[in-house]
């Protein structure tokens, strides 16, 4: 009996674990907030999910005015999104300007919502949310 208690607990344990390596959601809308002042609306939608930790994102981003007051917008620019230490990063570049971005989110427990930062080479940084 404490044998079948055992393996149905280690099952159970094993699906939820499963579930628990969040896929990212189809699409997710949210904002930026730079440390200059700047922010726009984000928009990350999945284009395919490879494994639990490693997917394929087409990321939008509007009103990203650079040093020189050059929008610098992203259009649906695909790129890889990779899950570490159960944050996803993703680089991607400026189509319109010379600039790369790098983002960091991590789930918020018990919300459907990313937060977490991103970085250029301008030099910028800020703040960034997702929810779904």
């Amino acid at each position: 009996m404490h044998i079948r208690c055992l393996t149905l607990a280690a099952m159970l344990f094993a699906c939820v674990s499963a579930f628990s390596q969040t896929e990212l959601p189809a699409k997710m809308q949210g904002k930026y907030n730079s440390q200059s002042g700047r922010s726009g609306d984000a928009t990350i939608e999945l284009v395919k999910q490879e494994s639990p930790d490693k997917a394929r994102v087409r990321i939008d981003l509007t009103n990203t005015v650079n040093a020189h007051g050059i929008n610098c917008g992203f259009s649906a620019i695909e790129t890889d999104a990779v899950k570490t230490d159960g944050a996803w990063k993703f680089s991607f570049p400026s189509v319109y300007c010379k600039s790369n971005w790098t983002m960091t989110i991590k789930p918020v427990e018990g919300k459907n919502r990313f937060e977490g930062a991103f970085v250029t080479d301008f030099p910028s940084s800020g703040t960034v949310h997702f929810e779904w």
